[in-house]
């Protein structure tokens, strides 16, 4: 029983081993055909969808993926786990087969005198499992066909609802009744689910007035709007949100989607279950705890699914050789030796290392360092990117200036967190420079920066793929190829793109755009959890990173004499300090999966199709929804006239051009004009 899922790139290199097994063990591949040991109906192969069917791969001891169990068939072993399971890795190819093999001679979970399992066991007979029994291959079989069958109903019921009882109306009738699930309501709409903690544990909030009451919409004034919108407004979200997040809002309309998404009901079940059913430990413990072992794996399942949303490849790497920070003029002798011999010991190691077949060079283009949030990931780079002083500075102009030192140029609309960067650039003697879009296209036009005498200074411009404050979008792909290609004549540059606005309803390819720093926050995709957030480095761009302090998980070995520490060989540990919020970390997935349930999929990946028949990319199913219910408000907030004909409400961004919807995001963003000073009072709504 193979044990799969859609986002584990892993499970997709290890399924062509798989298949040549099955069809091995059916008298059709290679193998020796019907004379292979396993042939002749002694293997029957499974695969199983671990999102879809999570109960059965707990009873199976599935925690990490790819994963491969073996069971007993009916009348040996009838109601025990599995005989043998473990984590399947396509490096190694052949290893399953070898282990099936073993199994087959042996009718048991111990191999035979003179034979070994070609992985280390992880669950067994022998309590691997954690002593919870597992069902039999059959009844795994029938429980999967009762809940692809379940699935499909609800499938059903949730597109019945979406043609009966919206959101739209849903919410309307609360207000029109004043109280959630009140009054007469849409035709077909359902009261609220009930709260999953009793009423009286929480206080409810008060009661909207009625000037605050959204108004009601007529079946007509919805048809206008749907048919003014063709293909954007996805009502399939309806049912979700009217499941999901209506309840606890009690009838109040959410608009702060940019300053932290709602969590769906789904996500807190997810993860209580998460919770309840497993066990979690420090994961620097290491791999000998069972619980520190599944934080870790859970850790290393979130960064594969992080960089497999945004398309990118994360590779394998391994590290054979550790990296070491020492003085020698400073340490003493005795940590000198150690230091020597050490250095011997792994040059020893990773000899025999690289001449096995399972050794693999370092891949893949993106790390991801797992951080607090995304202002602490644009902390992190301002901290450690290598800043070298120059002569001249400034704060504004396209100019390249004069110097052979570094520069932090800043687009103008930029979150404070961006333009604290400036602080450490200026600190360390580096040029900042404030720019706005006209400048950096002028900018980026001219020829590469003036000469240099010494090595070139490292320097670094950023930028956000949205802006917080108009909502105007700066697609990712707009500069960051084009900055880099000004390397030369003193200045290498790097990009950092903040992705944290964007992120949530839009795709982002990082295949196609490449910046070498995004920062990312993961509450303002999915609500839950609020603790973590994700820098993504282009493996390249490290080597313009340098951290002074370590401890907690950055180091391998550090001493109280000065002098001597050693770092741990992977980059991405040297910048996450502490042990990481785990618990939260493990929450991830929950959340990708609620992004797909609203019709989200990875960077360059099919979504579902959308109400005009047609498909569309990855998150952008998402994009045009937000920013249809964006631009209608902001039209509407538009049409707003004092009794004189001046405009009543000036709106910022770019709602009103033709090509609104490759230009504006999801926020809006607006001022009341007064009608007799001509003042205006600054309101924000973001959604």
């Amino acid at each position: 029983m193979a044990f799969y899922a859609s986002w584990c790139k892993g499970c997709r290199r290890l399924h062509p081993e798989l298949t040549a097994l099955a069809e091995e063990a059916a008298g059709q591949g290679g193998g020796g055909g019907s004379s292979s040991p396993l042939a002749g109906g002694k293997v029957k192969f499974v695969r199983v969808n671990y999102d879809r069917l999570r109960a059965v791969a707990a009873g199976a001891g599935a925690t990490v993926l790819p994963f491969v169990a073996a069971f007993a068939p009916r009348g040996g072993n009838a109601s025990g786990p599995p005989l043998l399971g473990w984590q399947a890795v396509a490096s190694k190819p052949g290893a399953t087969r070898a282990n099936l093999i073993t199994m087959l001679s042996s009718g048991s979970a111990l191999p035979p005198r003179g034979k070994k399992w070609a992985f280390p066991k992880a669950s067994s007979s022998a309590g691997g499992n954690g002593g919870r029994a597992a069902p039999l291959l059959p009844e795994l079989v029938d429980a999967a066909e009762a809940e692809a069958a379940d699935r499909a109903r609800e499938v059903e019921k949730l597109a019945a609802q979406a043609s009966t009882a919206g959101l739209f109306e849903r919410l309307a009738a609360m207000a029109g009744s004043g109280s959630p699930g009140g009054g007469s309501g849409a035709q077909g709409a359902r009261p609220p689910a009930a709260l999953s903690v009793p009423p009286s544990s929480v206080p409810p909030p008060p009661a909207p007035s009625p000037r605050n009451q959204l108004a009601r919409a007529t079946p007509e004034q919805k048809r206008a709007f749907l048919l003014a919108y063709p293909g954007d407004y996805n009502q399939l979200a309806e049912p979700v949100a009217a499941a999901e997040v209506a309840p606890r809002l009690r009838g109040l309309v959410y608009l702060d989607a940019t300053g932290a998404a709602l969590y769906s009901n789904t996500q807190v079940d997810q993860l209580a279950a998460d919770l309840r059913e497993n066990a979690f430990g420090n994961p620097h413990t290491g791999t000998a705890s069972p619980p520190a072992a599944l934080s870790s794996a859970r850790i290393e399942e979130a960064r594969e699914m992080v960089l497999e949303w945004f398309n990118a490849d994360p590779g394998e790497f391994f590290f054979f050789a550790p990296f070491f920070r020492i003085s020698i003029f400073d340490a003493p002798p005795v940590l000198l030796l150690f230091f020597f011999f050490s250095l011997s010991l792994s040059l020893s190691l990773s000899l025999s290392i690289f001449l096995s077949p399972s050794f693999s060079l370092l891949t893949g283009e993106y790390a991801c360092v797992f951080l607090p949030s995304a202002t602490a990931a644009l902390k992190m780079v301002g901290e450690a990117f290598a800043w070298s002083s120059g002569s001249g500075s400034g704060s504004n102009g396209s100019g390249n200036g004069s110097g052979g030192g570094s520069e932090f140029r800043y687009l103008r609309e930029n979150h404070n967190s961006v333009l604290g960067i400036r602080g450490y650039a200026e600190a360390k003697g580096a040029r900042a420079v404030m720019m706005t879009e006209d400048e950096v296209e002028s900018w980026l036009e001219e020829s590469s920066d003036g000469e240099s005498d010494g090595e070139e200074a490292l320097s670094l411009f950023a930028f956000p793929a949205l802006d917080n404050f108009s909502g105007v979008l700066h697609p990712p792909g707009l500069w960051a190829q084009r900055i880099r290609e000004k390397n030369g004549k003193g200045k290498k540059w790097f990009t950092l793109l903040d992705a944290a606005a964007f992120a949530p309803a839009h795709s982002l390819d990082l295949s196609l755009h490449s910046p070498d720093f995004v920062s990312l926050s993961f509450y303002k995709m999915f609500g839950l959890p609020t603790g973590v957030g994700a820098l993504l480095v282009r493996r390249e761009a490290f080597s313009a990173l340098s951290r002074v302090y370590f401890g907690g998980g950055s180091t391998a070995i550090a001493t109280a004499a000065p002098g001597f520490n050693v770092l741990k060989c992977e980059p991405v540990a040297s910048f996450e300090d502490g042990t990481l919020p785990f618990l939260d970390i493990a929450a991830l997935r929950h959340g990708f999966d609620f992004l797909r349930r609203l019709g989200a999929a990875p960077a360059g990946k099919r979504a579902a199709s959308s109400s005009d028949g047609g498909e569309i990319i990855g998150s952008e199913q998402l994009a045009r929804h937000t920013a249809a219910l964006a631009h209608f408000a902001a039209s509407e907030l538009q049409k707003i006239k004092h009794r004189a004909g001046a405009p009543a409400v000036f709106v910022f961004g770019k709602h009103a051009s033709p090509h609104w919807k490759e230009l504006q995001g999801g926020i809006v963003n607006f001022e009341i004009v007064d009608r007799d000073s001509g003042g205006k009072l600054e309101v924000a709504v973001r959604g």
